[in-house]
């Protein structure tokens, strides 16, 4: 569908969003894959409607989280950008082996440019639903998903802050916790790029109607072009299961030094 919604939006915003496609169009891409992923209730379905500037996705105060993944694709100035909706990787207090299979079988054959892991920043640590949700990712989809990820710390606004903390402060903990979790699984956290995502209604907006964030930056243009930058220096993630698993099971890590250990001996 053509990307009607986006000349809805703030002038600034359209600037940025259109720089930051021609930036990919330079580099001779046509289009971007974006995997959404997170527990439930983080924001994965509100992000990808402030990204779009359209309700695609249908968000109540009962039901935060669409069934199964779902793709939403939007053309402008010769560009398509594919956003892909997930579910919870969550089924009450356990990791969804099925969800996961689901979603990885949405993009099977579908190089997926970034990954945005999304949690909350009005969390104030990272407990052991956090490390299976990541863990749960990190043995399905594989390591690899990890090199083509940036995290979104959603609900950033100051009132996240704890007490006795700056809010710059509390974004960098918060993510260097969750960054932890991901080393731990497995998963690299080099070039993990942090965003900040405010999708309330009561977000404020600056002199040029754009909605930002602490520190006056404009979210929604900081989002894409930290989701492009992965996408310009980072290969895209193509989901193989079988690879994922022999990259996932630490059993079988490092058994090429098996023989040479044999050697020495």
């Amino acid at each position: 569908r053509d990307w009607s919604a986006l000349r809805e939006m703030p002038g600034a915003t359209q600037e940025g969003l259109l720089n930051a496609v021609a930036a990919l169009k330079e580099d001779g891409r046509q289009e971007l894959t974006l995997l959404v992923l997170g527990k439930g209730g983080v924001g994965k379905s509100s992000t990808i409607n402030s990204l779009l500037n359209e309700r695609v996705a249908n968000v109540t105060a009962f039901q935060q989280d669409v069934a199964k993944p779902v793709v939403y694709s939007r053309h402008a100035a010769g560009f398509t950008l594919h956003c892909i909706d997930t579910p919870s990787i969550l089924e009450q207090d356990n990791v969804s082996d099925a969800r996961l299979e689901a979603i990885g079988k949405a993009v099977r054959g579908r190089p997926v440019d970034a990954l945005l892991y999304l949690d909350r920043l009005d969390c104030y640590k990272v407990d052991s639903l956090d490390h299976k949700a990541v863990e749960g990712i990190t043995r399905v989809l594989g390591p690899r998903i990890w090199d083509n990820a940036v995290l979104g710390l959603t609900r950033a606004s100051e009132s996240a802050t704890p007490a006795g903390l700056e809010f710059q402060q509390h974004v960098e903990q918060r993510a260097e916790a969750l960054r932890s979790a991901v080393a731990k699984a497995g998963g690299s956290v080099e070039e993990m790029a942090v965003a900040l995502i405010e999708n309330s209604s009561r977000c404020p907006t600056n002199a040029d109607g754009e909605k930002v964030v602490p520190g006056e930056v404009p979210w929604v243009v900081d989002l894409v072009e930290k989701v492009a930058e992965v996408a310009l220096n980072v290969e895209p993630f193509e989901y193989d299961p079988r690879a994922a698993a022999r990259a996932s099971n630490p059993n079988r890590r490092r058994k090429w030094l098996i023989p040479l250990v044999l050697a020495a001996q």
